[in-house]
């Protein structure tokens, strides 16, 4: 693999671009994206929580001890799934603070960021931001263009690092933003699409003693059955009485 291809080595001094991007990492990405994840595992959680509404009605629940296991163990595997999505992203956005890329388009980025400079101070120099151009000559361009190049030339090592940097920085900046963008909402999707299918696997390891501990009705639900039971049987005997009549 080539060397060119580390961005760090566009730099005499190395730790100066990675402390500038691990601290763009900590500003400006990890805030972010550990919000992105907290949003992910409130709509997860509130998700579970409005299905386990619908599956069991407060006002009708006949096995309440049931209705806790069943909310316990969706809780339970939504948090570790989100769990281990922190992880993917921490170690996601330690892996970014070192610098380095294969893109192709980074070197195309630096190259147009290193041409605009120049461009601009041409385009300034002959005077293209006005409406009305003016004429020149060949002497006259060539007095222009010398003009400009001679003040690019005379700047100082430390500009002419500075300016560097900011290119490579920048340039870097939208490559690697690139893989942070598409990194953390994938992660997150993955934990959204797997969720239905870890629940199942959790249920599947529920022991028949334990089915038959928490399939046990409310004292409310057995009463109201018992009452309801007695009506009907009411009912019934009333309608045979109404049919004998006849």
């Amino acid at each position: 693999m080539s060397s060119n291809r580390f961005v760090v080595l566009l730099f005499q001094k190395v730790d100066i671009f990675r402390n500038i991007v691990e601290d763009f990492i900590e500003t400006d990405w990890r805030p972010y994206c550990e919000k992105l994840v907290e949003k992910t595992r409130d709509i997860i959680l509130a998700t579970i929580h409005q299905s386990i509404g619908i599956i069991f009605p407060q006002e009708n629940v006949r096995y309440p001890a049931l209705q806790r296991h069943f909310e316990k163990q969706c809780r339970t595997v939504a948090n570790a799934l989100m769990e281990d999505v922190y992880k993917q992203l921490h170690n996601h956005l330690e892996m970014e603070k070192h610098p380095y890329t294969q893109d192709q388009l980074l070197f195309e980025n630096i190259a147009e960021a290193r041409n605009r400079s120049l461009k601009q101070s041409l385009e300034t120099a002959l005077k293209f931001d006005q409406t009305k151009q003016a004429v020149y000559d060949t002497q006259a361009l060539k007095t222009i263009i010398d003009g400009v190049f001679e003040r690019n030339r005379k700047k100082s090592v430390e500009e002419q690092l500075a300016e560097e940097m900011e290119i490579v920085l920048e340039s870097y900046g939208k490559v690697a933003t690139k893989r942070v963008i598409d990194r953390t909402p994938m992660v997150c999707w993955e934990a959204v699409r797997s969720l239905t299918m870890s629940i199942q696997e959790s249920l599947w390891s529920v022991t028949d003693q334990e089915l038959d501990d928490i399939m046990r009705e409310s004292s409310l639900f057995a009463a109201r059955h018992q009452e309801l039971s007695q009506e009907l049987d009411e009912a019934s005997k009333a309608l045979l009485v109404f049919e004998s009549l006849k």
